[in-house]
C-alpha cells in the first residue's frame, strides 16, 4: 500500500493546504490585537501578536474545514479516498474522524488562545 495514497494522508494534506494560506492571513488578527491593547499598555506587544496569529490561523482553518471539507464529506461530493474500493464504509469513518479531530483541534486552539488574548487586556 503506498503510504501517500491514504485516507489519513490526504486530510492532512488538505488541512495543511488551508492551514499555510491562513498562517499567512493571520498576521492581521496579530497586528489588530496589538493595535486594540497599544493604548492600554499591555507588557509584551510581540507576545500579543504570536498570539493574535495563533487565533487567526486556527480560527481561519476552522472556518475553512467547516466550509468546504466537512459540508463535501457529509453531502459525499468530495471524497478522500475511492469511491470503487472494498472498504468504503471503513474509509468514510475515518474521514470524518479524522474531521472531527481536525475541527476539535483547531476549534481548541483558536478559543485557548482567544482566552490568552483577552487575559492580557487590563481591566
Amino acid at each position: 500500500m503506498n503510504p501517500f495514497n491514504t485516507v489519513w494522508s490526504k486530510v492532512f494534506s488538505a488541512v495543511g493546504i488551508l492551514a499555510i494560506p491562513a498562517f499567512f492571513i493571520a498576521s492581521i488578527f496579530g497586528s489588530f490585537f496589538v493595535a486594540l491593547a497599544g493604548a492600554g499598555g499591555v507588557g509584551d506587544p510581540h507576545m500579543l501578536r504570536i498570539l493574535g496569529r495563533t487565533f487567526g490561523t486556527c480560527f481561519l482553518v476552522l472556518v475553512g474545514l467547516g466550509t468546504v471539507f466537512v459540508p463535501l464529506e457529509i453531502l459525499n461530493i468530495g471524497r478522500f479516498y475511492d469511491r470503487q474500493a472494498p472498504d468504503v464504509a471503513e474509509k468514510r469513518l475515518q474521514t470524518r474522524t479524522l474531521l472531527l479531530i481536525a475541527v476539535s483541534l483547531f476549534a481548541t486552539g483558536s478559543a485557548v488562545s482567544l482566552f490568552l488574548i483577552i487575559a492580557r487586556f487590563p481591566r
